[in-house]
């Protein structure tokens, strides 16, 4: 019974947040912050502090909760003018939203931002999504900007996962 126990509690644990198997930072952070430095310096390089984007998050899908799942956060288009966000309206009905004050939301430079802070803190799983964790986080090949990451958490301060993706950009 004990040995039926040890390997059923360790599967539920897995099961619970994700897919990462330990408390240890995913092995492919250096590479990561590679990827973003280079991705980072293409976005500098072009010099665009005006520019227009779809904005989506789906936050905490691999945790466990006690309530229903939550959501996809609503598609939101953002406007960015002289490097600062100035509207948000909703991507599917044009209606004005409040600009939202989440950590991970804002201008690109503040995405690679939360990006990189996150990155320090050593996430157990850095990748493009959270149904394609065998791949890394996806960057524009000629501006650079973020398209789609994928970070979780699992370690003693508890679960947490966040997924932002980054679409029509212009």
């Amino acid at each position: 019974m004990i040995k039926l126990l040890l390997v059923i509690v360790p599967t539920i644990f897995i099961a619970a947040c994700g897919g990462s198997d330990s408390g240890k930072p995913d092995p492919r952070i250096s590479e990561v912050k590679e990827e973003i430095k280079a991705a980072k310096q293409l976005w500098q390089d072009n010099g665009l502090i005006d520019y227009m984007f779809n904005f989506s998050a789906r936050i905490d899908r691999a945790c466990p909760s006690d309530g229903p799942i939550a959501d996809e956060i609503p598609t939101r288009m953002v406007t960015v003018e002289d490097n600062a966000v100035t509207s948000v309206t909703s991507a599917l009905t044009g209606e004005p939203m409040i600009i939202p004050t989440f950590e991970y939301f804002g201008t690109i430079d503040d995405i690679f931002n939360y990006l990189e802070g996150e990155l320090a803190k050593e996430p157990q799983v850095i990748a493009r999504s959270f149904s394609a964790q065998n791949e890394l986080p996806m960057f524009d090949e000629s501006l650079g900007y973020p398209i789609q990451f994928y970070l979780e958490f699992n370690n003693s301060n508890g679960c947490s996962s966040t997924q932002i993706t980054l679409s029509e950009f212009r």
